[in-house]
């Protein structure tokens, strides 16, 4: 039932509004009942008072929840009002926590609503003063309470709080959580609502609530099973200092991301125009205030409409306009820990063992935050159908941030294939314009190291390199090197797809995604100058057979496992030993690597089905490991 009358003038109008709700439900929740009403003021005050209670669920097996109630009341000035006072009250008991989960859907992202299913609550939040010098006093008793989030594999319970705002100080005075077996979060400690106005002298009580918030909230997580769709999913550990206010936090400490899989999500950061915005282009967008989705996101809920309110002419609306426009998360030197354990998938492309440290500064926005720091690629391989790629063992695979640069690290990657090894040593969002691609022979190219045949960074590489004509480099050969890396994979793609008949070759290309697909298990260690690394997958023979009559299932016994092992004895000595299936056939290849001196090294290949090769490398390089240094010859 709605109604409602409007009067007064023109220039100066009134009227109010009632409405009431029954059987009514926002989102999975059902009301027991609800109503509101409001009104304007000859005095250009808006009068508000509204309730609204959750039915209780006789669902059989559901969880127990007292309905409760949501209530919010208040007089807030507006815009032409003489008197700037404010009173607002809000309050939350039991069940009505059930109405703000519904209310806040869709929340964290595309996620969805954070569902509270269970537990005792007893909120209050008391504004008063005025727009410009708002003043914030409350409390959030919260006991045994049951949340399901879709960014935790397992619920918050119980989950106990003891939270109080006091003139404009939030104190954590008890927050725990457990999340599954060995999951935990903890939060202690006080942080600013807002920045306060300093009329005169401080108080004796402003002097105390800023020795409370001098180590701000310390927030704490051990154990947490993250399962963020498409995104990341894995373990998550936090040792994170939150400073600053309320409404503009800047966030410290640590963060850790292990045991589990982060996706890649190309151009997810990239700007509109598809080019990295440069340095100088982000202190343009700094300075200009342009970010002002920060100054939105800041502005929700009650505080956000209370500064709205304010009028041009008012104290509050005479601020700094950069101020105003700041974005309201910053980041002071966060530390953001990756791995152990931790994959980085591009699926059924590319996955590699990702481990590293990276300092986090600035403001949370793509453009404008300054990462520093090194991410190392341990392992891991590119499925291109036409051909597979992995990372050399022998180069140093990694990101570098830097502040200045941003989110566009420069990487320093050797990929090797079957017969050819590809080089990118340059920026992330120019890296075809840094790419070297050497073909050769199969042993050739598996014992070449990164350096060998390759340019040093900063350079330009595209076209044929002078003298040898296996490598494509210089800028003014650009077509040339697009043609030759492309006639490369159109006579591997087409040996992929085609069989010798001409007809295409099913088995090929599925086995291609069958391989990735499955599952794989990977260890290794280190003692002294020995390191050592397993990696095994299972095969079944006749899984791609065409056959209609072929059952790959019908012996346990025909699922083989196929290894791959490797052994490294510092620089000098390092042997691989890959099992894998060929075909039906189970076949082995075996390599040894001596070397002898800084340009001299012998390798040994067997395999199973062809002869044993000794071969003698000789170079002009002697940093070849390295991968910044001038070519040499080989």
């Amino acid at each position: 039932f709605v109604s409602g009358d409007i009067g007064g003038s023109v220039s100066s109008p009134t009227g109010s509004f009632r409405a009431n709700l029954s059987e009514g439900r926002i989102g999975p929740v059902r009301l027991g009942h609800a109503n509101a009403a409001a009104e304007v003021t000859e005095a250009r005050t808006a009068r508000f008072n509204a309730e609204a209670n959750p039915a209780a669920s006789n669902k059989r097996g559901a969880a127990q929840v007292t309905p409760g109630h949501l209530r919010l009341s208040g007089v807030i000035p507006l815009p032409d009002a003489e008197d700037r006072s404010v009173v607002v009250d809000w309050s939350v008991q039991d069940g009505g926590m059930q109405l703000i989960s519904a209310l806040s859907a869709p929340s964290l992202m595309q996620g969805g609503p954070v569902e509270w299913q269970e537990g005792g609550a007893d909120i209050t939040l008391a504004v008063r003063g005025t727009l410009a010098d708002p003043v914030y006093d409350g409390a959030a008793v919260i006991t045994r309470a049951k949340i399901v989030s879709p960014m935790l594999a397992r619920p918050l319970y119980p989950l106990n709080a003891n939270i109080r705002i006091q003139r404009n100080t939030l104190y954590a005075d008890h927050f725990d959580a457990k999340c599954g077996p060995r999951g935990s979060i903890k939060v202690r400690g006080a942080v600013p609502v807002l920045q306060t106005r300093r009329n005169g002298g401080e108080t004796w009580e402003g002097l105390v609530a800023r020795a409370d918030v001098q180590g701000g909230i310390r927030a704490e997580a051990t154990g947490i099973d993250v399962r963020a769709r498409a995104a990341y999913s894995g373990r998550l550990d936090a040792d994170m200092v939150i400073k600053g206010t309320l409404l503009e936090p800047e966030v410290g400490g640590s963060l850790r991301l292990s045991k589990g899989t982060a996706f890649i999500q190309p151009n997810a950061n990239q700007p509109a125009g598809g080019a990295a915005v440069t340095s100088g282009d982000a202190a343009s967008r700094a300075g200009s205030g342009a970010v002002g989705f920060g100054n939105r996101e800041a502005k929700r809920g009650l505080a956000g409409f209370l500064q709205r309110s304010t009028p041009p002419g008012s104290p509050s609306a005479k601020g700094d306009k950069g101020t105003e426009e700041r974005p309201p998360l910053r980041f002071r030197g966060l530390r953001l820990i990756v791995g152990p354990e931790l994959s980085a998938v591009y699926p059924f492309v590319l996955n590699f063992g990702v481990s590293g440290e990276v300092e986090i500064n600035g403001v949370a926005d793509p453009v404008l935050i300054r990462p520093s720091g090194v991410i190392n690629f341990e392992r891991g391989d590119i499925n291109l159908v036409a051909t597979q790629v992995r990372l050399s063992r022998e180069h140093p695979n990694r990101a570098v941030f830097v502040p200045e640069h941003g989110m566009d690290p420069t990487l320093d990657v050797s990929l090797v294939g079957a017969d050819l090894r590809a080089l990118v040593q340059g920026k992330v969002s120019n890296w075809a314009d840094n790419l070297v691609i050497t073909r050769g022979s199969g042993a050739a190219v598996a014992a070449a190291r990164a350096g060998g045949a390759g340019a040093g960074v900063g350079k330009v590489i595209g076209g044929v390199a002078p003298g040898d004509s296996s490598s494509i480099v210089g800028p003014s050969e650009r077509d040339a090197a697009v043609a030759e890396a492309a006639r490369i994979f159109e006579g591997q793609l087409a040996e992929s797809l085609l069989e010798q008949d001409g007809q295409l070759a099913f088995s090929n290309l599925a086995a291609s995604t069958v391989a990735t697909l499955m599952p794989k298990i990977e260890t290794g260690g280190q003692l002294g100058k020995a390191r050592w690394r397993v990696t095994t997958a299972p095969s079944i023979p006749g899984l791609l057979s065409l056959d209609p009559s072929t059952d790959p299932f019908s012996n346990i016994s025909q699922i083989n496992l196929g290894s791959d092992w490797e052994l490294m004895l510092g620089d000098s000595l390092q042997a691989t030993m890959s099992r894998k299936l060929k075909e039906s056939e189970m076949q082995t290849k075996f390599a040894l690597v001596y070397k002898l001196t800084d340009k001299l090294r012998m390798q040994l290949n067997s395999e199973s089905s062809t002869e044993t090769r000794l071969l003698f490398e000789f170079t002009t390089n002697t940093n070849s490991s390295g991968g910044n240094n001038d070519s040499g010859k080989t």
